[in-house]
């Protein structure tokens, strides 16, 4: 019910405040019905292709997210298109974009100042993934974000939903 109004004020906020840190600004919105998983990947691709090292890369993304319920636990944010969070987790592995995915879109992108912000229940879920597994959760966050350049917001905790 809010993710639209949540992803509009963000980028109110930040289009207000980063002419003071940058000059050239390149903003890729996705809203709804066309928020699904090519979509959004042709975006991640298309940022990838353009970034430079020097630049910002921030991801802000308001809408549902899931861990699954199978051994794995993967968190996934779930496009538009899916229709079933919960018992479902093979439709949530093809149309969802899992935690690991978004590891490697950060690991693959030049851009050395990066911040991912996930508005959705049970984001933390996505902090196993792209921190070291088997370390301390905080010590491989702050490990990572200062090895990379790379840090992750989350809304909510692993068994949390975020209102």
């Amino acid at each position: 019910n809010y993710a639209v109004a949540d992803a509009s004020s963000f980028k109110e906020a930040i289009d207000k405040g980063i002419g003071q840190i940058t000059t050239s600004v390149n903003t890729y919105v996705i809203y709804n019905d066309e928020a699904v998983k090519g979509t959004i990947e042709d975006r991640f691709r298309e940022i990838t292709e353009k970034a430079n090292p020097q630049d910002i890369f921030i991801f802000y993304y308001a809408g549902h997210g899931v861990v699954t319920q199978d051994a794995d636990k993967e968190f996934y944010i779930v496009p538009h298109n899916v229709t079933q969070l919960y018992g479902a987790d093979e439709s949530l592995k093809n149309k969802g974009i899992s935690a690991t995915r978004l590891k490697q879109i950060a690991t693959n992108s030049p851009t050395q100042k990066q911040l991912y912000i996930l508005d959705a229940c049970q984001s933390a879920g996505a902090l196993s993934t792209v921190a070291s597994r088997g370390a301390a959760e905080e010590k491989a966050i702050a490990q990572l974000a200062r090895s990379t350049g790379t840090h992750w917001l989350t809304a909510s905790g692993i068994e949390q939903i975020a209102n």
